[in-house]
């Protein structure tokens, strides 16, 4: 590749090719090119990762049209890290490595390959060192290098390329952990649920004295038994809709989903929770919206949640649940007349096991992940969960959804 045209620009617009189409070899290649077209000499990119106690991080010796294997790559690193001369050479970049300063192991790899000189370039970024770029150099040729920008340039470049690897990695990793995560939930799942079942069956038996009279004492820790198997029941049950998000293990199966049908299955589901209350349950629908294209049982879980929350914090008024629609999307808006959210409190209504503290939350505790489940779904169908509030006045939470 003939480099008599090449600028600092295209240099960055060909690293950034690379970088988004995956070309990290092909980048590699063109750095050499680029400064062997246009120097005479071999180039050797070599990355490390001191910080962490060890080298060659990305375990990549370059030269020429081939690669060293990883082995090779690290035993030469191996060697320069018990060079007495290497942190001096990092500090001073301008500095030549003699011969007399390395190691016969690092004299033979050199001999092999043909090289009479060596001149480090370390790569920097954030002010660390994170890897060098060396290149066959005689010492009447170094101060070209000095003020040269083609070769800043190359050096920058390669910095943000190996950060960018580095990043690329850890994404990887995490996605990893997030796919054991949930592999782990789904196989302790069962085996939690099955006691949790039996802890709810039993006390739900105890709490209706079917087997005899119960005294108030023994009723109230009955009570408390079966409470809280409930709540550990839908704690088990939302972890597990949180492990499978994370993991991108959420499959959507859509179908046609009649409006009407749902809002009511899911008004009727919350009905129960009303009893002996001054509450009143509404549901308006526009009549032009029949239907919508979705996964029915996951849109059913984000509505029972919000009206779930309404009804909790609501003591007298009413829940509506109205259906409409704007432009290409179809609005699910849950409103109460409840006690609102203070404005000092909204940053914690997407975050999971965070709870607004209300006179009525010890009456009916969560667990705190209803709001992040649903918005993870909603956001899986290609919609969002948004809010207004104001304290004393209520609150509309709304599902947002594309028609199609």
């Amino acid at each position: 590749m003939r480099t008599q045209h090449i600028d600092h620009i295209q240099i960055q617009e060909y690293l950034f090719s690379a970088l988004e189409n995956d070309k990290a070899d092909e980048f590699y290649h063109y750095v050499h090119n680029l400064i062997a077209d246009k120097y005479y000499l071999k180039t050797f990119i070599i990355t490390q990762s001191s910080k962490q106690g060890h080298h060659c991080h990305h375990e990549l010796v370059y030269s020429g049209s081939f690669c060293y294997d990883k082995h090779t790559c690290r035993e030469v690193i191996n060697q320069f890290n018990h060079c007495p001369k290497l942190d001096y050479y990092f500090a001073n970049p301008n500095l030549e490595a003699p011969y007399k300063e390395l190691s016969l192991s690092q004299l033979i790899f050199f001999s092999q390959n043909h090289i009479d000189k060596i001149h480090i370039f370390p790569i920097i970024y954030k002010r660390e060192i994170i890897g060098n770029l060396w290149l066959e150099i005689s010492p009447h040729e170094l101060e070209k290098f000095k003020d040269d920008q083609i070769v800043k340039i190359v050096l920058q470049s390669l910095a943000l390329l190996f950060v960018q690897i580095d990043i690329t990695q850890q994404k990887e990793e995490v996605i990893k952990a997030k796919e054991n995560q949930s592999q782990y939930f789904s196989k302790v799942n069962h085996e939690i649920r099955t006691p949790i079942a039996s802890v709810i069956g039993f006390s739900k038996v105890l709490k209706e004295q079917l087997y005899g009279e119960l005294n108030p004492k023994q009723l109230q820790y009955v009570n408390a038994i079966y409470d809280s198997g409930n709540y550990l029941l839908d704690l088990v049950v939302d972890l597990l809709d949180i492990a499978k998000l994370e993991a991108k293990k959420q499959d959507l199966y859509l179908e046609k989903v009649f409006i009407k049908n749902l809002c009511q299955s899911c008004l009727s589901f919350v009905y129960i929770k009303t009893f002996n209350r001054d509450l009143k349950l509404n549901l308006i629908i526009e009549d032009d919206i029949k239907y919508i294209c979705a996964d029915e049982r996951k849109i059913k879980q984000i509505l029972i949640n919000l009206l779930s929350n309404a009804v909790k914090f609501t003591e007298k008024g009413s829940v509506t649940l109205k259906v409409s629609v704007e432009s290409n999307w179809i609005k699910f808006s849950v409103i109460d007349t409840g006690i609102g959210i203070k404005e000092e409190d909204y940053h914690k209504l997407f975050q999971p096991f965070s709870q607004i503290k209300t006179p009525l939350h010890d009456k009916e505790k969560g667990t705190g992940l209803g709001l992040v489940i649903s918005q993870e779904l909603a956001r899986l169908h290609g919609g969002d969960i948004t809010f207004e509030s104001a304290i004393g006045k209520g609150s509309i939470f709304t599902l947002t959804l594309p028609t199609n």
